[in-house]
């Protein structure tokens, strides 16, 4: 059973910690989905939970907004790493560093699309 502290989480320190609650909101539902859909496959199973794991792409796509309510998904050790602060990423100002940190976190979220996709090969 999904703790419900995680759902309620508004911040990560690393992004281990993120991959965990991706996991348990968006993979959880994926393999679930498929006993549903009645798949005949063990094979079924790494491809709902790799296919799920795109809530990252979500987590970009929504960082304005989240960030507003006062959500910010961005692991804090990557805002360390690319200088920004909560601030800049709640405004999503587009300077130098913030660019660096959102091409770092699309090439991240990108990867899981090229490992969903060997799953279906």
């Amino acid at each position: 059973m999904v703790s419900r502290a995680i759902w309620n989480r508004a911040r990560f320190e690393t992004f281990d910690e993120l991959y965990k609650y991706c996991y348990q909101v968006a993979s959880v539902v994926g393999l679930t989905i498929i006993h549903i859909f009645g798949f005949d496959t063990r094979s079924a199973l790494p491809l709902a939970e790799v296919r799920c794991r795109v809530q990252l792409t979500n987590i970009l796509r929504d960082i304005r907004e989240d960030a507003g309510l006062g959500r910010i998904y961005i692991p804090a050790e990557d805002l360390r790493r690319f200088a920004v602060s909560e601030t800049t990423c709640a405004a999503a100002i587009a300077a130098t560093h913030s660019s660096k940190l959102m091409r770092f976190e699309a090439a991240r979220a990108r990867t899981y699309y090229v490992e969903s996709a060997r799953c279906w090969s």
